[in-house]
């Protein structure tokens, strides 16, 4: 377990601040969230998610699945 540092998924979870945390407690709380939901949810561009989740995921904090309908799932690590 990489999480930049952080002795555990945790302590890295507690640094979040803005779009990532927003992004990070969506997930947690439905379990996995289609990247489009996520953008409509929070009222974010692509991008912007796109960003949030490269943060989440360099920090193992995230990750990403391919869903039958050939979207994006944001999952927990």
């Amino acid at each position: 377990m990489a999480t930049s540092g952080f002795s555990s998924r945790a302590d890295a979870a507690k640094t979040l601040r803005g779009v990532e945390k927003a992004l990070y407690e969506l997930v947690g709380d439905k379990g996995k969230v289609r990247s489009r939901e996520a953008e409509k949810i929070l009222g974010l561009s692509e991008e912007e998610i796109k960003r949030a989740f490269s943060v989440l995921r360099h920090m193992e904090l995230l990750r990403a699945a391919k869903n039958p309908s050939g979207g994006v799932d944001l999952i927990p690590f």
